[in-house]
């Protein structure tokens, strides 16, 4: 065997699908990271969607302009009824610095799931509204952008309540996060860790990068107040979809559904304790100490070492300690 190279990674790809990858060569060649702005416009006369796609990319030392990068898009077209696609996933290949796409048969104006499957590594730029997010939240066939589109509602959320708190205005949430968490909760066809990380707030860090300055205790306290905003609201659902995925302590299991079970049993448990009341952390406590695995006990642990619940917590640091064994790790 030999060493191969990028070029003849692209050459292979070229000679399976029958496709001209020159213009793919760009992305080995330029720096930086493209944004692709996309718009749309319904006639719902002629019942057809014109899908415009422009993008750009900042200078980079060495290189102050940027030839068209070939962005491959994939796009879906929602009911806002149904949830359902309205006609079948389109593959937009974008080669120019700007193009437009017809969309011909479309029934009525559809929500836009762009960029399915995370299939281009550029920042996208569309004029989502918050009840497009919710919908694509609860209802998108796609993994990624059902995670996407919560992500950027939960961000919204965060910093309008950071807004809020710079101008001694009170917090809010929004119904419309509440009810696409319940629904992402409530939807049993999911997958176990797509609905764990579809109601998982960005972190701090991420929050952070969206701010020109950065005030940590007003983003903790926004943050803060989201987490326990939605668990307050939704503390049955959180305690039955926790109480579904308990699994047995014997045998262990490692399988994905197993993994998924545990990672959405533990998001449950997050927002609640995020309470801080009694009964969260005795159901924390209840998990440490009867914990068949690290990530059961750690997550258990780690929430139970903020509660305000001293015998709780005692409880809880005394347990994880005898079960560590003197184990720095």
């Amino acid at each position: 065997g030999c060493a191969v190279t990028c070029d003849d990674f692209r050459a292979a790809m070229a000679d399976a699908n029958g496709v001209n990858f020159d213009l793919f060569e760009r992305w080995y060649t330029q720096a930086g990271t493209p944004t692709l702005e996309c718009t749309s416009v319904y006639d719902e006369t002629a019942k057809k969607l014109v899908v415009t796609l422009e993008q750009t990319c900042k200078p980079t030392p060495n290189q102050p302009e940027k030839l068209p990068f070939h962005i491959p898009v994939r796009l879906g077209l929602l009911s806002r009824e149904t949830g359902k696609d309205l006609v079948d996933e389109r593959l937009l290949e974008l080669k120019d610095s700007k193009d437009s796409f017809v969309i011909d048969n479309v029934t009525e104006a559809p929500v836009l799931s762009v960029l399915r499957g995370f299939c281009a590594p550029v920042k996208l730029s569309y004029q989502y509204t918050d009840e497009d997010l919710a919908f694509l939240m609860s209802s998108d066939s796609d993994s990624y952008n059902r995670w996407e589109a919560g992500q950027t509602l939960f961000t919204r959320a965060v910093i309008n309540n950071v807004k809020a708190l710079e101008a001694s205005q009170p917090l809010s949430i929004s119904p419309l996060l509440v009810e696409a968490v319940k629904k992402t909760l409530q939807d049993d066809t999911v997958d176990k860790s797509l609905q764990a990380f579809a109601i998982t707030p960005p972190s701090l860090t991420t929050l952070a990068e969206e701010l020109d300055v950065i005030d940590p205790d007003k983003l903790v306290a926004a943050h803060k107040y989201i987490q326990t905003s939605l668990a307050t609201a939704l503390t049955p659902l959180f305690r039955a979809v926790y109480d579904q995925n308990v699994l047995p302590k014997e045998p262990f299991r490692m399988d994905s559904m197993a993994v998924g079970m545990r990672r959405i049993k533990n998001t449950c448990l997050k927002y609640l304790t995020s309470l801080d009341d009694e009964e969260s952390a005795q159901l924390a406590l209840k998990q440490c100490l009867e914990a068949g695995c690290m990530t059961d006990l750690y997550t258990s642990t780690l929430y139970l070492a903020s509660a305000s619940s001293q015998q709780c917590r005692e409880k809880g640091l005394a347990h994880f300690f005898k079960e560590a064994n003197g184990n720095d790790l």
